[in-house]
């Protein structure tokens, strides 16, 4: 804020000496003054943006050295004095340090900032800068008191309970607050005794939250959890130069700075000044006093200095009597949920909570409940939360406790199974349903009993437990599973079928049958008998199957199997007429047997395409795959027999020209013979 609102009477120059340094510094109204002139726009020290090495960037921020060398420069004195004169602004509250620190040094990475500068918008006693000295501890406690006391008066319902906060702006209560809690800003809270702390932030807490509903939220309560925790970690004052919100006050200062059920840490840090603010026991009792704006939490109370212990036993045993439940079917101690957001706090365990429970019940509900504790089936439950608001504007829900037991049953049944005793656990062979297992089930062991007696006892819990084992596959998962499977299992069957094809291969080979090498000797040729035996080298039955022979051009190779330039050899031979005669003899032979099985196969290939097309099994693949083999085995077949004539026109030509040089031969040996 700049000094224009500064009143006049502190804006004079000060002709400070070096021996009237004790005056400055014990005087509040000349620390004013200097802090007047420090913060002047031309002549001061101006608040800029800071980065630093070891905690990051700071805006609206000056350095400690920066301090010093103005004190001294404008008082003329040393640079120690100047960190006295700091100190003591320091201690007063006009300034602080970014980090919570307790001490100004004379450090150029240590920085500080004004009192208004550096606070959010939620801080609600901020938006007005004081320079009014701070109350002291006693006129503090009363005017909130006081404030508070004419605030509920106008607008908290006597017998329900319920808020008006539509008329809580215009209420003299309201007004008298907003008037008082600027001055908390420069207020020391370690001056507080216990029990005045405990009654003060007690009351300090509801109306901040009151103010924070009407301010910040337009009169709506938070009406779920996330609501109220991000409301209550928002909502603040400035007290002794420091934010502290609703959730600092409850988790730092009224519970003593203790450690949160969860977290292995206090609230507070050690090198932070508020851990030093907080009150040194810690009383559980003040969960039942503070605010939560709903109908189910604790009323709206003022809470007095002199009789805050009493006053808060009192709160506690309203609360618990009309909160408690004891399910006397299911043997279950129902709490209030409230008592399990801070459970360390009213006990280490739930034997001892409820030991703190019954402290502040009816006699003779306490007296149930501890004879119910000795029996194993007593276990202790909370059951849900009502965050219904406590407007006038929603009316008045009477609390229900037959609801109450339905909700904890429904959304707590795992917690309430934990305390009762399970049967005992049957032996890991009998949980998981086998053939054997059934089998003793139904016929019983011996000794045992029957299997009928046994299934009762089986306990359900651990039949379902395979079930919970069973690893859930993402949908992405399953589908690229179920892929890979028809993938593979079109393979296999590609495999399988080309096994079937290739096996006569390796049954009919014709290379050994027909081996020209040991065909064309001379000597073995000469005799026909043995030659000619067309049935054996050809075989059209094994040959022909068409079942298993996919690939006709692999079965049958003409060229390999007759193979003319190796038989005839008309050089060697004796008698080359005979030979010729019984070669084409041969080959007419088998050209005539090659022409009937064709004949056999392409008419085989139709019937088995017609088959095809008309069973259902096959389809639309099988028939072209079929298709396609016949054409090819009747192509195959005709290329075979147009080689096959080609060669027998050549070997016709061939015979008539050697007939046509025998005879010259002959004729020639003739006329040789004449001459």
């Amino acid at each position: 804020m700049s000094s224009g609102r500064i009143s006049a009477k502190y804006s004079r120059r000060s002709s400070v000496r070096e021996h009237d340094l004790p005056d400055v510094v014990a005087n509040p109204e000349e620390l004013l003054s200097l802090l007047v002139r420090m913060r002047d726009p031309q002549a001061g020290i101006r608040p800029e943006n800071h980065w630093s090495r070891f905690f990051g960037y700071y805006s609206r921020s000056f350095r400690g050295s920066d301090v010093v060398d103005f004190i001294s420069n404008t008082l003329k004195v040393s640079r120690q004095e100047a960190v006295r004169v700091a100190n003591a602004l320091l201690q007063q509250f006009f300034i602080h340090h970014v980090a919570g620190g307790t001490e100004l040094l004379d450090d150029e990475n240590e920085f500080y900032r004004y009192l208004d500068d550096g606070v959010s918008e939620y801080a609600l006693n901020a938006r007005i800068y004081t320079f009014t000295p701070p109350p002291t501890v006693d006129a503090l406690c009363l005017s909130v008191e006081g404030a508070l006391t004419e605030l509920y008066h106008g607008i908290v319902g006597e017998e329900d309970g319920l808020v008006n906060y539509d008329a809580l702006i215009q209420s003299k209560g309201f007004i008298q607050l907003l008037s008082i809690v600027p001055s908390l800003q420069r207020f020391d809270m370690r001056t507080l005794p216990e029990d005045a702390k405990l009654a003060l932030f007690v009351n300090l807490y509801n109306a901040l939250f009151l103010q924070g509903v009407v301010e910040l939220r337009d009169g709506h309560v938070p009406g779920e959890s996330m609501q109220f925790t991000t409301f209550t970690r928002q909502c603040s004052y400035v007290i002794s130069g420091v934010e502290i919100s609703l959730h600092d006050m409850v988790q730092g200062i009224l519970r003593a700075n203790s450690k949160s059920d969860g977290l292995s840490r206090c609230h507070f840090g050690a090198q932070d000044w508020r851990a030093h603010c907080c009150a040194e026991e810690l009383n559980p009792n003040f969960h039942f006093a503070i605010s939560y704006g709903t109908q189910s939490g604790p009323p709206l109370r003022v809470y007095h200095r002199d009789n805050i212990t009493s006053e808060l036993e009192a709160a506690a045993a309203s609360f618990l009597r009309r909160t408690t439940i004891f399910d006397e079917e299911e043997d279950t101690l129902l709490l209030h949920p409230l008592l399990s957001w801070n459970e360390s706090d009213f006990g280490s365990n739930s034997w001892e909570i409820n030991i703190f429970v019954c402290r502040y019940l009816d006699p003779e509900l306490a007296q149930t409940i501890r004879r119910a504790r000795a029996k194993p089936s007593f276990s202790t439950s909370y059951y849900t939360y009502d965050w219904t608001s406590n407007s006038t504007k929603s009316g008045r829900v009477e609390f229900d406790p037959k609801e109450a037991v339905e909700s904890s049953r429904q959304f707590f049944p795992s917690l309430m199974a934990l305390f009762k005793p399970s049967p005992k656990r049957p032996k890991p062979s009998s949980t998981v349903p086998t053939r054997a297992n059934q089998g003793k089930a139904k016929g019983g062991e011996k000794g045992g009993g029957s299997g009928e007696s046994r299934g009762k006892r089986e306990n359900p819990v651990e039949r379902k437990m395979p079930e919970k084992k069973e690893k859930k596959v993402p949908e992405k998962k399953a589908e690229s599973e179920k892929k890979a499977e028809s993938v593979k299992t079109y393979e296999r069957e590609k495999k399988d079928e080309l096994e079937k094809i290739d096996e006569p291969e390796k049954k009919d080979e014709p290379e050994k049958i027909g081996e020209p090498e040991k065909i064309g000797e001379p000597e073995k040729i000469g005799e026909p008998e043995k030659i000619d035996e067309p049935e054996k080298m050809d075989e059209p039955e094994k040959i022909g199957e068409p079942e298993k022979i996919g690939e006709p051009e692999i079965i049958d190779e003409p060229e390999k199997i007759d193979e003319p330039e190796k038989i005839d050899e008309p050089e060697k031979k004796d008698d080359p007429e005979k030979i010729d005669e019984l070669e084409k003899d041969e080959k007419m032979e088998k050209n005539d047997t090659e022409a009937e099985t064709k004949e056999e196969d392409i008419k085989k290939e139709e019937e088995k395409l017609e088959e095809k097309r008309d069973s259902p099994e096959n389809g639309d693949k099988g028939v072209l795959h079929a298709r396609e083999s016949c054409e090819g085995v009747v192509e195959s077949k005709e290329i075979e027999a147009t080689a096959a004539d080609e060669a027998g026109n050549g070997e016709e030509e061939f015979s008539e020209q050697d007939q046509e040089k025998k005879g010259s031969g002959v004729a020639a040996e003739e006329d040789g013979g004449s001459s």
